[in-house]
């Protein structure tokens, strides 16, 4: 039997089929494959509406997809309907075709207006000759109500001079009790239509380290993570091979580390809900970050400020990061946002600026640990019981900014190891020495301050609403706690900003940083971003 049992969100689509036994009770148990259809949230410039539709456990319940249609409507438009019969047009290749049927269907983008389109797709599906007709998706307890599209003619703020990625996707290859995801190809789709210029796919060490067939069974010889490595290759742009890695922390409980262009597999399976020879072996937050230094990888501790349940910390032995398991280490960056900008946020934040505070040097960087959810969130809430739906949950809702255009995973890392990151869900701000869009002085790059002037510039789209409010804070190493310089609200409609900054006064002597963050939008969600420390001395 294998040990699992928590109560907190799990973010995935989710798996609904697993059960300890073959009679134990669950509410959530159809002798049906999980059927879901998603799409991206976001259609940037140039592209075509792609939208997925996946069959998952086919091995266990065999279907097949009859017909597909989608109906695409936006305000003041006739519903548009687009029907697919021909659907061997429409299969996704992908290595677990034994388990799951994916096809991925077009609409073009020019029989779309800018702004929102709200797009409803029913496949008709054989299941032991009898047909079903799936709206959206067959989970129990989800909405199948629409899912929605914003098509922009605009490209994201500044990405001229600046590049945004996604550095925490899950796919397929993170496979366990409750979650399943999508090809990493279809990842690398989506990313690109909601403008993305590069993404890290980190799946989870625990279920790397398992059996292509059997996601229970451990293999010694981690073909799967084999296999992951050589689909990642295939892919055209820039995305990066990662894993997040189980770690244990100061406390000797499981922690999340993300390790970005590792070429050998990394083990950590403390947490994975698994009986295995490898829980015993997990390593340390220094061993592993020793580790993914020595293949010349990127090391980022995963949101950081995640809390668990009680259950979790029992049966999973999983604890948050403490300022204890970040001391001394050996850290490219620390990814301060993922999703929401909620209570993790501000932990995240807190723990961050003590250790500049200390006089280290971290930048920032965003993630949103998708699986899948490239339209919203479908996860387990309660085991066996509840299935819930976040509907602004989704890939790319945050991202991670670079103060330059990448064209390749060598100028990403390059970036990320000298500190010149953002993190947005939308907005592009940077601290400059002049009022030129490519001087950032956001960087691990120590300024004079005395013999600097500072900039800070803005910009923004209608698509992430007008400039609301800005704040400049002031640390100083050794000093208890961080200063605002100035926090104040910006004139209406207002969607590019540049404007010089009065420095502050400083003592002979004293080192320290600068930092922005920056509010958009009026009506509907608000859009942040925030910089990476701009370091000075005097």
């Amino acid at each position: 039997m294998h040990s699992w049992i928590s109560l907190p969100l799990f973010f995935c689509y989710a798996e609904t089929h697993f059960r300890f036994f073959k009679l134990q009770p669950s509410l959530l148990f159809k002798r049906r494959p999980e059927i879901l259809f998603d799409l991206p949230r976001r259609l940037g410039p140039g592209h075509d509406l792609p939208v997925m539709l996946m069959l998952n456990d086919t091995d266990r319940f065999p279907a097949e997809v009859i017909t597909v249609s989608i109906v695409a409507k936006q305000p003041g438009a006739q519903s548009q309907v687009f029907t697919f019969d021909k659907l061997l047009d429409n299969k996704v290749t992908h290595p677990f075709e034994f388990q799951s049927k994916i096809y991925c269907f077009f609409i073009p983008r020019r029989r779309f207006a800018k702004g929102n389109v709200f797009v409803n797709a029913l496949a008709t599906v054989k299941i032991k000759n009898k047909k079903y007709d799936i709206l959206n998706n067959n989970f129990p307890q989800i909405s199948k109500g629409s899912l929605t599209c914003t098509i922009s003619d605009d490209y994201l703020p500044a990405s001229n001079i600046a590049s945004y990625g996604d550095l925490h996707i899950h796919s397929q290859f993170s496979q366990s009790h409750v979650e399943f995801g999508p090809p990493v190809g279809m990842i690398e789709r989506v990313a690109l239509c909601c403008g993305l210029d590069f993404i890290a796919i980190t799946d989870h060490s625990y279920d790397l380290c398992c059996e292509m067939q059997n996601y229970l069974k451990v293999d010694p010889l981690a073909h799967r993570w084999k296999i992951f490595c050589e689909e990642i290759k295939k892919l055209d742009s820039i995305v990066i091979a990662g894993e997040e890695i189980s770690c244990k922390n100061s406390n000797g409980k499981a922690v999340h580390l993300c390790a970005l262009n590792i070429v050998s597999y990394i083990k950590g399976s403390l947490d994975g809900a698994r009986h295995n020879p490898l829980n015993d072996s997990t390593l340390s937050i220094k061993e592993v970050a020793d580790e993914i230094k020595a293949q010349k990888g990127l090391v980022i501790p995963a949101h950081p400020g995640s809390r668990f349940g009680i259950l979790q910390r029992l049966f999973l032995k999983r604890d948050g990061w403490h300022a204890e398991d970040l001391k001394n280490q050996n850290l490219d960056a620390l990814q301060i946002v993922n999703g929401h900008l909620n209570k993790e946020w501000l932990r995240s934040k807190q723990l961050w600026i003590k250790e500049l505070l200390k006089g280290k040097k971290l930048p920032i960087v965003a993630g949103n640990d998708s699986h899948g959810d490239f339209n919203k969130g479908i996860f387990i809430k309660w085991p066996f019981l509840l299935v819930k739906e976040l509907p602004d949950y989704y890939l790319s809702l945050q991202k991670t900014g670079l103060y330059q255009k990448v064209q390749n995973k060598a100028d990403v890392f390059e970036a990320i190891s000298s500190g010149k990151t953002f993190v947005t869900s939308g907005p592009f701000v940077s601290l400059n020495k002049s009022n030129t869009l490519t001087e950032s002085l956001i960087s691990n790059a120590e300024i004079s301050l005395k013999s600097t002037d500072l900039y800070l510039i803005v910009k923004s789209t209608y698509e992430f609403g007008a400039i609301q409010s800005f704040s400049i804070y002031l640390g100083i190493v050794g000093a208890p706690g961080e200063q605002c310089l100035v926090s104040r609200k910006v004139a209406p409609e207002t969607f590019e900003l540049t404007e010089l900054l009065i420095k502050p006064e400083v003592a002979n002597a004293k080192k320290g940083y600068l930092r922005a963050e920056v509010v958009c939008g009026l009506q509907g969600p608000l859009h942040f971003a925030a910089t990476s420390p701009c370091y000075f001395y005097c």
